[in-house]
C-alpha cells in the first residue's frame, strides 16, 4: 500500500471533531456552486466539466455523493483506483485530477485545520471527482480525442451510457471501478493491445531493447557480437525461445531463422529469415515508441461500439488486410489494397447491403479527366478497344455519344462534359463482384483482375476504394451468412452468364473500416504496420495534449 492510500484509509477510519456532529453536509452543498474553490484548495486545478456538473448538483439539490460529515466515503478511495488504472489503457491519470485529489486528501490529514477550511476541502474533492468519473467513464465509452478532428470521414460512434446516471449510481454506492471498466471496449483486441502495453512497459522498465548495431546483412551460419545481440532482441519479445538453440555461441541458426521471420511477419516485412536492412532497422524502433503506438491504437478502438456485432466484416487500411468475422470468429482473412497517399481510403462504419455480379464501371470524373482523356486525345479508339462507352447527361437524361464525333482535344480535365462508363469484363477495375455499403464517400470493395499487386508489401494503389483478394470467397462467405444455398455455384453460373446482377442481402452485414498501426491477431500475436498515411503523429499529439485542448468536445457530448 502507498502512502497516499494509507492516507486516505485513515481518513475513512480517524474520528473527527466534535463541530462536526452538526451536518455539515448542507454546507458542502453550498460550497458546491463556486467551482472557483477547487482551483482555490487543489493547487490551481481547473474542472474540466464545470457547467454539466452545475446542472448535475442542481438536479440532485446540491447533496454531495463523495463525501460525508465524517470525510470521504469509500467510492472516493475506489475513484483514485480507477483513475490510477487508466495508464493501463494507455490513458493519463493526470487528465482525471489524480495528483490534485491526492494532495486533497493529504491536506484533509493536516492537524489543526479548522472545520471551515476542512469543508471547503471536502467540497473541492466532491466537485474534482465528479468531474474525473465523467471525464474517465466517457473517455472509456468513447475515446479521449474525437476522431472527427483527426480525420473528416469518421464521426463518433455514439455509444455513450448515461453518464450522469452512472455517476448518480456510484454515488448510490456503485464501484465506479466496475462501471468504468464496462464502459471500456469488450473485445479481445483491446484487451490484448492493453496486455502488450503492460508488457511493453515492463520492458521498458527494464533498460528497455538493446539495438543491433547497423552492418551487413545476417543471415544463417553467421556469428559474433551482431548475432548475439539479434539473439537478445529476438528473445526479448518472444519471437525466439533460447530453448530452441542447439549448438556453441551465438549462431545464425535455423532456430534463428525461423524467429526472423516471425518477426518480420508481424512487422509485414518479406519473411525470408535473413536480417537486412529493414529488419534490422524494425528491430531497433526503441520501445518507448511501441508503448506510444500501442496507446494510440487503444484510443482508435475506444472510436468503435463497446460491442461488435458478432457478424462484422473488419478492414484495415494500414494492415491491408479484411476479416470477416461470424459469431466473433474469423471464418475469412484476405489481403485489400487501399487508397494511394494522396486518395486515402477514409474511416468510417456502415452495413454491406448488397453484392453486383459482373459489375459495369462508372468511371469517376477525377480517373476520367486526368487519365483516360489523355489517351482518348491520344487515340479516339481506345474507348471501344477497351469496353468503354462516352456518355452525356445523367439519369432519364442520359445519352450514349459516338466518340469518333467528339473533338476530344478542346477539353481539360476540369471542363469535360462527358462521362465514361466500362462494361463487365477482363479489364474491367472492379472484376467479378463488387460489395456496396451506400455511403457518402463513394467508396465500396471489389474484386480486380490485377491480382498481382497483392503481392506487394505496401498495398496503396487505388482511388480510394478498397480492392479485396479472394473477392469471390468473401461474396460466397456474405451469401452463405443470408441463408442462400450452395451460394460458390451459383455465383459461378452467375459470372459466366455475364450478366450484372444485383444481389441484395436480406441481412445486411455491418463493416467496420479502421486504421490500426498495431494490433493483436487471432492467434494472440502482436503486429505492427508501418503508418502508411501518416495518422499516427497527429493523433499521438492530440492525446498527449493538455485536456483543455479537448475539452469542449467532452462537454458537447456529455451534455446531449
Amino acid at each position: 500500500m502507498n502512502l497516499r492510500s494509507g492516507i486516505l484509509l485513515c481518513l475513512l477510519c480517524m474520528p473527527f471533531p466534535a463541530a462536526w456532529a452538526q451536518s455539515l453536509s448542507d454546507e458542502v452543498g453550498r460550497d458546491l456552486k463556486s467551482p472557483a474553490i477547487v482551483t482555490q484548495f487543489s493547487g490551481g486545478e481547473t474542472l474540466r466539466l464545470p457547467v454539466p456538473l452545475a446542472g448535475f448538483y442542481a438536479a440532485r439539490h446540491d447533496a454531495p455523493g463523495w463525501v460525508a460529515d465524517a470525510g470521504p466515503l469509500p467510492a472516493a478511495q475506489q475513484m483514485l483506483e480507477a483513475i490510477r488504472r487508466s495508464r493501463d489503457d494507455g490513458l493519463s491519470p493526470t487528465d482525471y485530477h489524480f495528483h490534485a485529489l491526492n494532495g486533497l486528501l493529504d491536506s484533509l490529514h493536516e492537524e489543526g485545520l479548522p472545520p471551515e477550511a476542512r469543508r471547503q476541502r471536502l467540497a473541492a474533492l466532491e466537485l474534482l471527482l465528479s468531474d474525473a468519473f465523467l471525464l474517465l467513464d466517457l473517455h472509456a465509452a468513447n475515446g479521449r480525442v474525437n476522431p472527427a478532428d483527426m480525420t473528416p470521414q469518421k464521426a463518433r460512434a455514439g455509444i455513450l451510457e448515461p453518464l450522469f446516471q452512472q455517476l448518480n449510481a456510484v454515488m448510490s454506492g456503485a464501484d465506479p471501478v466496475a462501471l468504468i471498466e464496462n464502459n471500456e471496449p469488450h473485445n479481445f483486441e483491446y484487451r490484448s493491445l492493453r496486455a502488450a502495453l503492460s508488457r511493453y512497459r515492463a520492458i521498458e522498465a527494464g533498460g528497455g531493447f538493446q539495438p543491433v548495431p547497423a552492418g551487413s546483412t545476417l543471415r544463417v551460419g553467421d556469428s559474433g557480437a551482431r548475432v548475439e545481440l539479434l539473439i537478445a532482441r529476438l528473445e526479448a519479445d518472444g519471437d525466439l525461445n533460447s530453448a530452441d538453440i542447439t549448438g556453441p555461441g551465438a549462431v545464425y541458426g535455423p532456430a534463428v531463422s525461423a524467429a526472423v521471420k516471425r518477426f518480420q511477419s508481424r512487422y509485414g516485412l518479406q519473411s525470408d529469415g535473413v536480417a537486412g536492412a529493414a529488419t534490422i532497422a524494425a528491430m531497433n524502433e526503441p520501445v518507448e515508441q511501441l508503448i506510444e503506438r500501442l496507446r494510440l491504437n487503444m484510443e482508435r478502438w475506444r472510436w468503435l461500439p463497446r460491442d461488435l456485432p458478432a457478424t462484422r466484416v473488419m478492414v484495415n487500411i494500414a494492415g491491408f488486410h479484411a476479416i470477416l468475422f461470424d459469431q466473433d470468429k474469423s471464418v475469412l482473412d484476405a489481403k485489400v489494397i487501399v487508397g494511394q497517399t494522396a486518395r486515402q481510403t477514409p474511416e468510417f462504419n456502415d452495413q454491406i447491403r448488397y453484392l453486383v455480379v459482373n459489375p459495369s464501371w462508372d468511371v469517376p470524373a477525377s480517373i476520367a479527366g486526368e487519365e483516360l482523356l489523355p489517351k482518348v486525345q491520344a487515340d479516339s479508339g481506345y474507348l471501344k478497344r477497351h469496353g468503354y462507352v462516352a456518355l452525356q447527361g445523367w439519369g432519364a437524361a442520359e445519352r450514349e455519344i459516338d466518340p469518333a464525333s467528339v473533338n476530344w482535344k478542346q477539353w481539360t480535365a476540369e471542363t469535360l462534359p462527358y462521362h465514361f462508363r466500362q462494361a463487365p469484363g477482363p479489364e474491367n477495375p472492379l472484376g467479378k463482384v463488387k460489395f456496396i455499403f451506400p455511403n457518402g464517400f463513394d467508396v465500396y470493395m471489389h474484386d480486380t483482375p490485377a491480382q498481382e499487386l497483392f503481392g506487394a508489401s505496401r498495398c496503396t494503389f487505388s482511388h480510394g476504394c478498397i480492392r479485396v483478394a479472394r473477392a469471390m470467397d468473401l461474396a460466397a462467405a456474405l451469401l452463405k451468412l443470408d441463408g442462400r444455398r450452395d451460394p460458390a455455384e451459383f455465383l459461378a453460373r452467375a459470372v459466366a452468364s455475364g450478366q450484372t446482377q444485383r444481389l441484395d442481402l436480406d441481412h445486411p452485414v455491418p463493416i467496420y473500416i479502421v486504421y490500426l498501426t498495431a494490433w493483436v491477431n487471432g492467434a494472440g500475436v502482436l503486429e505492427f504496420r508501418p503508418d502508411v498515411y501518416e495518422r499516427d503523429p497527429e493523433l499521438l499529439h492530440a492525446l498527449n495534449a493538455p485536456l483543455a485542448e479537448n475539452s469542449s468536445c467532452c462537454i458537447a457530448s456529455v451534455q446531449h
